[in-house]
């Protein structure tokens, strides 16, 4: 799941050619947008619960990303790639906490070291996928939504950890399976 956050959110960011507005103002949007969307998940979080937040923004992103291929140059294009950026931050933004839920103490700072190389790996991988825009102009984008839905299908496969006690040993996690 990780790298599939990293991978999309990292994707949007690097790939802001083709839309109607200058690199510069997107870049400035898509950094704005993540204010509403760390204040969104923090409203949210308590009332759907952490699955739903990270599987359903990830499965957003993907349809936002998706979107931008069949939707021509113009400003609704922008509009849903802001939105797909938007709920890319969410996501990232879930996952921090989400995945400190879902390991036991005794693990839980080398099972986030391993999800932070995760992390590490999917944003070093996403400028290299934009080259392929060489062989079809909307493959990269294609691949990004395709990983971006395929971690968002993943994290519904997690625990929900909205409202339980955190795990202290190995033990406690086995016990609950």
């Amino acid at each position: 799941m990780w790298f599939g956050v990293a991978f999309s959110y990292y994707g949007i960011s690097f790939h802001v050619t083709g839309f109607s507005i200058s690199p510069f103002l997107t870049h400035f949007i898509f950094g704005a947008i993540e204010i509403p969307a760390k204040v969104g998940v923090y409203l949210l979080l308590d009332r759907i619960g952490r699955k739903l937040c990270q599987g359903g923004s990830l499965i957003i992103t993907a349809v936002c990303i998706g979107l931008t291929c069949l939707i021509p140059l113009g400003h609704w294009r922008s509009l849903v790639a802001i939105l797909g950026k938007g709920f890319s931050e969410a996501a990232f933004t879930t996952a921090f906490l989400f995945t400190a839920e879902l390991y036991p103490t005794v693990v839980r700072q080398t099972g986030l070291g391993f999800c932070s190389f995760m992390t590490r790996l999917g944003s070093s991988m996403a400028p290299m996928v934009i080259l392929l825009e060489d062989f079809w102009p909307f493959l990269p984008s294609l691949v990004f939504s395709s990983m971006s839905l395929l971690s968002g299908a993943a994290a519904f496969f997690l625990t929900e950890t909205r409202n339980i006690q955190l795990r202290e040993t190995i033990q406690e996690v086995e016990l609950n399976r």
